[in-house]
């Protein structure tokens, strides 16, 4: 790939030295053509293998940036999850487990309550309504 490359530059300089040492205030008309036919073809062939070599390269590096990435979400995400899990267990079960037993003292201290009295207390009435609740 190189070694076509590289004669294909040469041949375009060579070409390019023709077409300019042979170009005149005379022959300004007659400016072979074939040779600047080749030329454009030359520099086609040159820039289209140029432009393959680069975009190769950009997928590439892209390739290796996404995996880096990919890595790296994938170890944000299973440390998320181990750091949720372990708050869960930390934090949110014991707070959920002192509430709930707050809740069942609560009840049972209205159970001493006399009845007639929790009907004549709207606290205690509201309270009964609202988070009644079968255990």
């Amino acid at each position: 790939m190189t070694h076509g490359l590289d004669s294909a530059y040469a041949e375009y300089n060579r070409v390019a030295r023709f077409t300019i040492n042979s170009f005149n205030e005379s022959a300004a008309l007659n400016l072979h053509t074939e040779d600047l036919n080749f030329m454009t073809k030359m520099e086609l062939t040159y820039m289209r293998e140029a432009l393959s070599q680069a975009i190769y390269y950009y997928r590439m590096y892209a390739v290796r940036l996404l995996d880096g990435y990919i890595s790296l979400r994938m170890g944000l995400t299973i440390a998320m999850v181990f750091t949720l899990f372990f708050l869960y267990h930390l934090l949110y079960a014991p707070l959920i487990a002192h509430l709930q037993s707050d809740t069942l003292k609560t009840r049972a201290m209205l159970l001493i309550i006399p009845v007639r009295v929790m009907e004549s207390v709207k606290s205690i009435r509201t309270y009964i309504r609202n988070h009644a609740v079968t255990a």
